[in-house]
């Protein structure tokens, strides 16, 4: 087999859903140009498999994202005649259905082994762990990047740096945005939080910027420190000013950036 159908096959089955990661394989060692594509149509109505091609990257779930922040942001000021916090609360309760995506925790009837391993040492990986009905989806990167530090260990098993430090850090945000609806920030926190931001900031940027192969732990800093981060410049922006627009600037400015950070990923991931 040509080390071009070795490269389709990977990347086939990285895009596949988990059902259908050994049947895509095997296809495509068969007849990579045709068995590929059909196993792939036929497997993922919402995947997307490209053989010997770069998927592009997509906007639209920026402009969805952006476009529903400002039509919610509008909505509930006009109920709250256009209170500062409005745009807070909804930045807490999107938080909070990011958290819950986050953490994988996905409810089955099925009592089947979701475990996708498929035979390509590259590809070998942990989908997810079964406590009863609750699945939990915490492994999703090929075992080199495994190995790169994109995932760490604990308690025997593999979690992704990425989603679970996001998830730490959006939980300890969504806590301190409801602290500061309820008790506000005096004038000392206010100069702690100001000093605290660029704290935040810090990590994730030397982590992409820098070529240093970062440990997972310093991933998993890195990725939790980012919401932290916007969750204090949005509340710092409504301590100085109380002001509905610019708050809600600041919430289109993080949802910009959480997506570029995600482009910025994957990217990084394909060069690995």
């Amino acid at each position: 087999m040509s080390t071009s159908e070795n490269n389709c096959a990977d990347e086939c089955c990285q895009s596949c859903t988990e059902s259908f990661c050994q049947s895509c394989s095997e296809s495509c060692s068969a007849n990579c140009e045709e068995s590929c594509n059909q196993a792939c149509s036929d497997a993922c109505s919402n995947a997307t498999c490209t053989c010997g091609s770069t998927p592009e990257i997509s906007i639209f779930p920026l402009f969805i994202a952006l476009g529903s922040a400002l039509f919610s942001s509008v909505l509930i000021g006009i109920i709250q005649a256009f209170n500062s916090q409005g745009p807070i609360l909804i930045t807490l309760f999107g938080s909070t259905i990011l958290a819950g995506s986050l953490s994988g925790i996905r409810i089955s009837k099925s009592h089947r082994n979701t475990s996708c391993n498929v035979i390509n040492s590259k590809s070998i990986r942990i989908i997810s762990t079964r406590i009863g009905l609750i699945s939990i989806n915490h492994s999703h990167h090929p075992i080199h990047l495994i190995k790169s530090g994109h995932e760490f260990r604990f308690r025997g098993k593999y979690f992704c740096t990425g989603c679970y430090g996001i998830l730490i850090g959006t939980i300890i945000s969504v806590i301190i945005g409801i602290s500061y609806i309820v008790n506000g920030f005096n004038t000392l926190w206010g100069e702690a939080v100001l000093l605290l931001i660029p704290l935040c900031f810090i990590p994730i940027i030397l982590r992409y910027k820098l070529s240093y192969k970062f440990p997972s732990s310093a991933k998993l800093l890195a990725n939790c420190l980012l919401p932290i981060g916007s969750c204090l410049s949005l509340i710092y922006t409504d301590f100085l000013y109380h002001n509905w627009i610019l708050n809600v600037l600041v919430v289109l400015l993080i949802i910009t950036a959480a997506f570029l950070r995600g482009v910025i990923a994957q990217k990084d991931n394909k060069l690995k």
